[in-house]
């Protein structure tokens, strides 16, 4: 019985080892022109803003391409001076944080949704942007879908926008071209 605990406990840290050694491998690195790619781990306040460690709620994760651009930078949201901020996800300590889960939303102060993004280990899953007419009617929703990846490529997403009635104006595969990172509008 203890050889058994023994060889289980065993395998256990053995893999624990070579799936914290397969992460270090791809978080933080360089391109041999010392351009970053990959995975890069960012620090986010309770606002998901990039801030320094001590001051982190969360950890989120950009995407470099191979030749060392932003595929998927972290933006800024603004203070809530405008904004009614809410996060319902695992929630973290100053100083001490984890992996941003869950959904952070912005909303103007008489309720209107401004942003909604979902979030799951520290990336992006889906972001949402509304914008309002001076009646209180949605007049705009953009969409970023990451989990509809073009080619199964890490970093694009489909992107839609609609506009009144919830029509829609334009779609499209967010992907390297040769004009660079944008969205590729569908016909």
């Amino acid at each position: 019985m203890k050889i058994r605990q023994f060889f289980i406990l065993t395998l256990f840290l053995t893999i624990s080892n070579l799936f914290s050694q397969n992460l270090s491998d791809t978080i933080n690195k360089y391109n041999d022109k010392h351009k970053k790619i990959g995975f890069w781990q960012v620090y986010l306040n309770e606002y998901a803003n990039k801030v320094d460690k001590k001051n982190a709620f969360y950890i989120g994760y950009e995407l470099y391409d191979n030749v060392g651009e932003c595929v998927y930078p972290f933006s800024k949201h603004p203070r809530p001076k405008k904004y009614i901020i809410k996060y319902s996800g695992i929630t973290s300590q100053r100083g001490n944080p984890t992996p941003i889960n869950g959904i952070l939303k912005l909303l103007y102060k008489n309720g209107n949704p401004s942003y909604e993004e979902l979030y799951q280990n520290g990336r992006p899953v889906l972001i949402k942007a509304f914008r309002w007419d001076k009646n209180g009617i949605c007049s705009m929703e953009e969409i970023l879908d990451y989990t509809k990846m073009f080619n199964n490529i890490d970093g694009t997403f489909y992107y839609e926008l609609f506009g009144y009635d919830h029509k829609l104006f334009q779609h499209g595969y967010y992907k390297k071209s040769v004009k660079g990172w944008r969205v590729d509008f569908e016909k």
